[in-house]
């Protein structure tokens, strides 16, 4: 039966794990982070490694679990050990294909593992002042026929991208605000796609020393700024980063 592979991680730090998470027995999670959902309960994570690397796993359940189920458990990883996640949905045939996996790839897991050590992601959504109209999209050419005169649909087609323009501006000139503010709390940071035109997505690799520190400099820098209204998100397991 085919194996649920959740992450990788080092495998000299799965000895501090919980006592129950012992490599290569079925366990429980023991912490579930707030904001999570709970993991399946009825089966447990285990660990096949090779060498210096390590990989969570699940054995085949009888009801697929979903994304946030599987993010319930790396989260619950992440709060012990460092763990690269792998794309949900991947699975492989048995242990020895797991294996197999983490030598072909023992470079490049070390070097992601080594570089992202002792660090998780916190994201922000930043909503951008609301005095901004939605930017012109294609679809709302097929929903408003242009007006019968020339002039009045150019005016029309010119505001619509005017107001794209500032709101690209603004989403610019807040992340700045945000790196710049941040400075000296981050290893990385990433702009992360965003569906809802006036909200801006940035993802920060962070230091777990400094998550207290980010969440008290945002606090205490950003509010005072209606533009900058933000909402905090993780700390997470690296994904952006990975």
């Amino acid at each position: 039966m085919p194996l649920h592979l959740l992450g990788i991680s080092l495998s000299d730090d799965i000895s501090s794990l919980p006592i129950d998470w012992a490599c290569g027995q079925p366990t429980m999670v023991p912490y579930r982070p707030a904001g999570t959902i709970s993991g399946p309960c009825c089966n447990g994570i285990q660990w096949v490694a090779d060498g210096p690397l390590a990989a969570a796993m699940v054995r085949p359940l009888r009801v697929a679990f979903e994304p946030l189920e599987q993010a319930a458990w790396l989260a619950a990883i992440h709060a012990h050990i460092g763990i690269l996640p792998v794309r949900y949905g991947t699975m492989l045939p048995d242990e020895e294909a797991i294996r197999d996996f983490l030598s072909k790839r023992r470079d490049d897991l070390l070097h992601d593992l080594v570089r992202m050590e002792g660090a998780g992601e916190v994201g922000l959504r930043i909503d951008l002042a609301e005095t901004v109209t939605a930017p012109y999209s294609q679809n709302e050419e097929d929903k408003h026929p242009p007006t019968s005169l020339p002039a009045q649909y150019l005016a029309l087609r010119r505001k619509r991208y005017e107001s794209k323009d500032r709101l690209d501006c603004q989403a610019q000139l807040a992340t700045e605000d945000f790196v710049q503010v941040l400075h000296g709390l981050y290893r990385d940071w990433r702009t992360l796609t965003s569906t809802v035109p006036t909200i801006v997505r940035l993802a920060f690799l962070v230091q777990r020393d400094f998550w207290t520190a980010f969440r008290q400099r945002l606090e205490t820098k950003i509010p005072d700024q209606i533009s900058r209204r933000f909402t905090l998100l993780g700390p997470w397991p690296p994904y952006s980063f990975s």
